[in-house]
């Protein structure tokens, strides 16, 4: 929504998990807001790791009238954040996604999830997944926008979402290989396709990899492709899901349709960066790395997900594709309230109070 001065402004990330987020909790707010886009220099994070209130980490110019509420996310923001709360005269409310580097009590209230392993504060929210706008009425939309590629199969429909190298793991043709044979075991004895979609951080390399080992009737949209990324139709029209388990966001967003959700472990310390990663991880400042294992301990605790490694469908052997359709249906609604409808409201009850 933009208005001429409204009240709410959403500070986009340069990475797209973030700002789907940021994006997502301004939207839930019912209020005027914004969304505010900024290119970054090339040493967009310094003013961040200074700690500082700035906006020298970008060349983009930015004007009052200020907006009574900030939302945003990522290292190179965060100066530029506190800064316009300074040029507003401290009458802008700042609510920081994700983890800061300067302390929390720099910001109004802090949204987190136990992969980054913050203190607990009054002015911290810990959710066990990330924030989204997945909806059932989204779902919907997008099972009518995308009706014609994905009705009309018999198969189970497995729609596989693949992110990328992050922290401590690798996207290398091992991992190629393993997710291949691990969802051909998954789906031993069924009639299935698999519906692929990869990442802005998902290796080329990786995807010719993968498909080259899935059968012919994988439907794959690669990153970049020509057309509409039909993310949100996979959500809405798969049976269930395999995410890579190195993508909050995305497991955050799978588990929000209410449908099984299996998690993908991609290859760990792979490569060189993962091993030091993983390294730090034991020996250095929380601050400088994140623990996505922690998320998904809790995660398989509450039922949520499972590891694709142990599953198999529901019905093996002689399994139909209308009884694993019938049992996902099953799941989807008192999973998508327990799972996502609690913890989202709860965090827009938070930040609504700072506009009062």
């Amino acid at each position: 929504m933009n208005d001429e001065a409204p009240e709410v402004w959403a500070l986009t990330s340069y990475r797209a998990g973030e700002t789907s987020q940021i994006l997502a909790l301004a939207a839930a707010l019912g209020k005027p807001w914004k969304r505010v886009d900024v290119r970054y220099s090339r040493f967009s994070g310094l003013p961040g790791l200074l700690q500082m209130a700035s906006h020298a980490g970008t060349p983009t110019e930015l004007k009052g009238p200020w907006p009574r509420l900030l939302i945003s996310a990522g290292l190179g923001n965060e100066p530029i954040a506190r800064w316009i709360r300074a040029m507003s005269g401290g009458r802008t409310r700042l609510v920081f996604l994700g983890r800061t580097w300067a302390g929390v009590s720099n910001f109004d209230l802090v949204v987190t999830t136990p992969q980054y392993r913050l203190s607990a504060a009054p002015n911290v929210i810990e959710n066990p997944l990330t924030l989204h706008s997945v909806t059932a009425e989204k779902l919907q939309q997008a099972k009518t926008r995308w009706s014609q590629r994905y009705s009309g199969h018999s198969q189970v429909q497995i729609g596989v979402l693949i992110g990328g190298a992050s922290g401590p793991y690798t996207f290398d043709e091992a991992f190629a290989a393993r997710l291949a044979a691990q969802l051909k075991a998954l789906s031993a004895g069924a009639k299935v396709r698999f519906l692929v979609t990869s990442s802005s951080r998902t290796p080329a390399g990786f995807l010719t990899q993968l498909k080259s080992r899935l059968p012919e009737n994988c439907d794959l949209h690669a990153w970049g492709d020509p057309g509409e990324n039909p993310y949100f139709g996979i959500l809405a029209w798969a049976d269930l899901l395999v995410v890579t388990a190195d993508s909050i966001a995305m497991i955050s967003e799978a588990v929000a349709t209410g449908k099984r959700v299996l998690l993908a472990q991609p290859s760990v310390a792979g490569s060189l960066g993962a091993a030091i990663y993983r390294s730090a991880m034991g020996w250095g400042h929380k601050r400088w790395t994140r623990d996505v294992g922690l998320v998904h301990e809790r995660l398989v605790a509450m039922g949520l997900v499972e590891w694709l490694a142990d599953a198999r469908l529901s019905h093996s052997g002689e399994m139909s594709a209308a009884a694993e359709k019938s049992a996902a249906a099953e799941k989807s609604a008192a999973a998508e309230h327990r799972a996502s409808e609690g913890y989202i409201s709860r965090t827009v009850a938070q930040v609504r109070k700072l506009l009062d």
